[in-house]
């Protein structure tokens, strides 16, 4: 969430994840394979997450997205920006 109330969808994923996902796709007849916000992790871990977070905000990476209202959901785990 940043300082406007505004949260960012971000899809944490393993290459090994990543590998299945696409495959699964297309064996379902699918041409293609697209996630929301997909960051592609070494390993998914708070540490790793919180990392690839911080290099987003280095890169400015928010900054070309669009920010969704923050919604209450135990599906969801929100970072402050």
């Amino acid at each position: 969430m940043d300082d406007e109330g505004l949260c960012y969808e971000l899809n944490f994923i393993t290459m090994e994840r990543l590998m299945v996902e696409v495959n699964s796709a297309f064996e379902k007849g699918d041409n293609y394979f697209s996630d929301t916000g997909l960051v592609i992790l070494d390993s998914i871990t708070k540490n790793s997450i919180m990392k690839a977070i911080g290099r987003l905000i280095e890169r400015k990476y928010f900054t070309t997205q669009k920010g969704c209202k923050a919604e209450s959901s135990n599906k969801w785990t929100v970072v402050k920006l």
